[in-house]
């Protein structure tokens, strides 16, 4: 197939607008890879950061002490000493309360929630729940 002088033109100029426009946007994208090159160790950088602050949260949780309210019963772990920061977790279905009988403290406990407590001093305290009597334990702070 033979092709005019005209649509020769048109196919040369096509092509060469082509060209033009490509080199003109390869010179662009070399500015962006040299900038995402720069960005990219430091987004790396970041998100090394931050695995170590989730791993570092992650480990001290691990060794916080937890206080469990599970079927109505208060669970205490031994060797809770006095001044440290423990969690209350209620894996119940119910609503409680966290609370020294003696009147020290008291906390909510919703369902299916954790709260931070720091402990009171040396002592034995007996907890309750206001919520539902008779639910009672025994916490021994050191």
């Amino acid at each position: 197939m033979q092709r005019s002088g005209s649509t020769r033109r048109l196919v040369r100029g096509g092509v060469g607008l082509l060209t033009v426009t490509a080199l003109a946007l390869a010179g662009c994208s070399s500015d962006k890879k040299s900038s995402s090159t720069t960005a990219a160790p430091t987004t790396a950088a970041a998100a090394t950061t931050a695995a170590a602050a989730a791993t570092t949260a992650a480990a001290a949780g691990a060794d916080a002490a937890t206080i469990t309210i599970k079927d109505f019963a208060f669970e205490f772990p031994a060797g809770l000493t006095a001044g440290e920061s423990v969690t209350i977790t209620n894996a119940d279905s119910a609503d409680h309360t966290f609370t020294d009988e003696a009147g020290s403290f008291s906390l909510a406990a919703d369902k299916g929630t954790s709260t931070s407590f720091t402990l009171p001093g040396a002592g034995t305290y007996t907890v309750v729940c206001k919520i539902h009597d008779g639910m009672k334990g025994t916490m021994t702070v050191s």
